[in-house]
């Protein structure tokens, strides 16, 4: 390149679909992601600028002589979250694309064991002949683009590496060399762990049910193990649909319910299912009579019989949680429990609702007598 103002009005020539393309390239790759079932972190794209676009031609040894020639002027670049997510992305991105073997590499194993540098799986690629035939794509049909993937700390490295202008070993001052080599092996072994604790996430999941039904003392009070007592348990079935039809509404899943209620449950002394079990079958009665009366009882912000259409399966677990609260006869808890779940506007009216907790306890208490 060597008259800029032509090269600038060629390389903003070849830019002007491409700007279009990678619009509809990176939309395209999140529908077809969500088609397959597949997980992306992001999915983006960027326009090399005209600087690296000029650095690229003149580092290419005569083999680029123009914007023109330049196959990545486009770049769309999907991260995953775990790395085993890589390979199912790149399968199908071999299906949806025409791939130019020539120019596209796995770069996660390098031939040189001691490469600094983190790995990506790159592809250049065009569309495929069906897509080009379609209204939409018909003007990119002979487009070059590159299309990265990469995990999360994939990326991360790779883009402090760009940062620091280094991209291969004997580019590196001898001293950091070292340094390098560590840190590598470092984020290869957080990739790695990040797979397993996610991997052992989800069979903890599948095996809850059993350990539940074997060992519940076992089994821990957190998020996945409230999960399944909101969705297996009888008695919490039952007083769930009590209140559902007690308050004319529906249940519904709510997501964040079962991690909100299993940090209120531990502040509550509760350390295993067995104990949340046997809370919930000794006290029964009793928390459906408080669940009874509470719902009632004419409130400050609800008035009485009133109608509520969502109801967050699990919604016995809060009464649970205000039982246990009032037989610790500790106001901190009970008025912590309601400024989570209803709020309150003013010191005096949060003090008059946790009263209130308090005398709902004692006559459904009384009841029972």
């Amino acid at each position: 390149m060597t008259d800029e103002s032509e090269d600038i009005r060629t390389y903003n020539e070849t830019i002007e679909p491409l700007v279009r393309l990678g619009r509809k390239v990176e939309t395209l790759l999140q529908e077809l992601l969500a088609a397959n079932g597949l997980i992306a972190h992001t999915v983006n794209h960027r326009i090399k600028s005209f600087e690296s676009t000029v650095k690229k031609i003149q580092s290419s040894n005569g083999e680029f002589s123009s914007a023109a020639d330049v196959r990545d002027l486009l770049g769309l670049r999907i991260i995953t979250l775990f790395s085993d997510e890589v390979d199912p992305i790149a399968e199908m991105i071999e299906r949806e694309f025409s791939v130019d073997p020539s120019h596209s590499n796995d770069r996660r194993i390098p031939d040189d064991p001691d490469r600094f540098g983190y790995a990506t799986v790159k592809y250049s690629v065009t569309l495929t002949n069906e897509r080009s035939s379609l209204t939409e794509f018909a003007e990119f049909h002979d487009r070059c683009f590159e299309i990265q993937i990469r995990s999360l700390l994939q990326h991360a490295w790779a883009e402090i590496e760009h940062d620091l202008g280094y991209k291969s070993k004997a580019m590196i001052p001898r001293e950091m060399r070292r340094r390098f080599s560590r840190l590598a092996g470092l984020l290869e072994v957080a990739d790695e762990q990040f797979l397993q604790l996610r991997n052992d996430s989800l069979e903890y999941i599948r095996e809850l049910p059993g350990a539940i039904t074997m060992s519940a003392d076992s089994v821990g009070i957190d998020k996945d193990s409230i999960a399944e007592i909101i969705q297996s348990n009888d008695l919490v079935k039952k007083m769930d649909d009590e209140i559902a039809r007690l308050l004319g509404g529906s249940l519904y899943d709510a997501v964040w319910f079962p991690e909100k209620h299993a940090i209120e449950l531990q502040k509550l002394g509760l350390n295993s299912i067995a104990d949340l079990q046997m809370v919930i079958q000794s006290k029964g009665d009793l928390i459906r009579r408080f669940a009874d009366i509470w719902n009632r009882t004419p409130m400050p912000w609800r008035p009485i019989h009133e109608h509520v259409d969502s109801i967050p399966r699990g919604v016995a677990l809060l009464y649970v949680e205000y039982v246990l609260a009032a037989e610790l006869k500790s106001p901190e808890l009970t008025a912590e429990l309601l400024l989570t779940n209803i709020g309150a506007s003013s010191p005096e009216s949060l003090a008059e609702l946790t009263e209130a907790v308090l005398d709902v306890y004692e006559r459904a208490a009384m009841r029972s007598i």
